[in-house]
């Protein structure tokens, strides 16, 4: 799906569903695309509000698919990966989930 209305979660660029034959959901993608720009939203841990833009996406993921994966890819035209951009949605998604930000970073190392 291109830009779903998350309504409060705000709109991936784009969502991947997964799917079993008879098409049951294994695994939900949202993927967020940044070309020359960043992330937007900035999360305050005093506020209960979730406003970083990843930690809503991972958020909406975890409302709308209860029992299957879930994976938050962020595509940037950056050489590097953007680390404190990345950090600040990690910090905020282990706060203000139940998901563990880190899980695919383990995973991959």
């Amino acid at each position: 799906m291109f830009w779903p209305d998350w309504k409060k979660w705000g709109f991936p660029d784009l969502v991947l569903e997964l799917q079993k034959q008879g098409g049951e959901v294994v695994a939900a993608i949202a993927i967020e695309v940044k070309y020359e720009a960043v992330e937007s939203g900035e999360d305050d841990p005093e506020e209960p509000e979730l406003k970083d833009q990843l930690g809503r996406y991972a958020a909406g993921l975890e409302e709308r698919y209860q029992g299957e994966g879930k994976l938050v890819v962020y595509l940037t035209a950056d050489s590097y990966p953007p680390i404190a951009e990345l950090e600040r949605s990690w910090r905020a998604i282990a706060e203000k989930t139940k998901l563990d930000p880190l899980v695919a970073a383990r995973r991959g190392s």
